[in-house]
């Protein structure tokens, strides 16, 4: 295993980065294809299919519970958080195509800001399927969205699709007219990306993509919310 962190932008935001995560992670793999199936949810803009890991499922259990303890104390070091709570765990399926997907998941978006929340990111693809790219908004400089610039992001949006059109039928792939990278994470096997649900973020996928329903073929991750709780 080894833990590195890395400050990006303007802002400086910390994003927890861990390779070599999950012991014998391969199994992963066979746990998401032989449990229950996944599906589109019309409650989330997420390209693709989804299922919950399912607390009554040892194995779905354990692996979510070693996920929080490798987790925590790192999460103390770099974020100062003491506790936190799991407000969703999930294995996701890429399989929509750009032009299938809502356009503001083919731009840099935010997860939550009306709760202190964290994501937690498992890349579980034996084979790199691209990975996920942090923004800066140019028009504004924001690259965290926070609850007082909100209103302002949203508006500086509309002025960027004013100026520029509507977003490509593409997913992001380095900056834009309207977005700044600031950082980019290839989705290597095993790997785990902990960050403010609050960063502008957005999967990169390569040309070559494999929009696979398969978990053993196509871009299969592990998603994990994570919520501070209010003093």
């Amino acid at each position: 295993m080894k833990i590195s962190i890395r400050e990006l932008g303007d802002e400086r935001n910390k994003v927890i980065v861990i390779d070599q995560a999950v012991p014998a992670a391969e199994g992963l793999i066979t746990m998401a294809s032989n449990g229950l199936p996944f599906s589109e949810s019309a409650k989330n803009s997420y390209p693709g299919i989804r299922r919950s890991l399912n607390p009554n499922a040892e194995a779905e259990r354990d692996y979510v519970n070693f996920l929080c303890k490798l987790c925590g104390p790192v999460m103390h070091d770099v974020f100062g958080t003491k506790r936190f709570l799991v407000d969703h765990a999930s294995l996701s399926l890429m399989t929509k195509r750009s032009f299938e997907a809502n356009p503001l998941t083919r731009i840099p978006h935010y997860d939550e800001i009306k709760k202190t929340k964290y994501a937690l990111l498992h890349f579980l693809s034996p084979r790199t399927q691209g990975g996920t790219g942090f923004y800066r908004h140019k028009r504004t400089g924001f690259e965290k969205i926070t609850p007082d610039r909100k209103d302002e992001f949203h508006e500086g949006l509309r002025q960027d699709w004013a100026a520029y059109g509507d977003p490509e039928q593409a997913y992001m792939s380095g900056s834009s007219q309207a977005f700044e990278q600031t950082g980019y994470f290839e989705g290597i096997f095993n790997r785990v990306l902990i960050y403010s649900g609050a960063l502008l973020h957005t999967a990169q996928v390569p040309s070559d993509f494999a929009y696979s329903a398969d978990p053993r073929k196509g871009r299969l991750t592990a998603n994990l919310f994570l919520v501070i709780p209010d003093a």
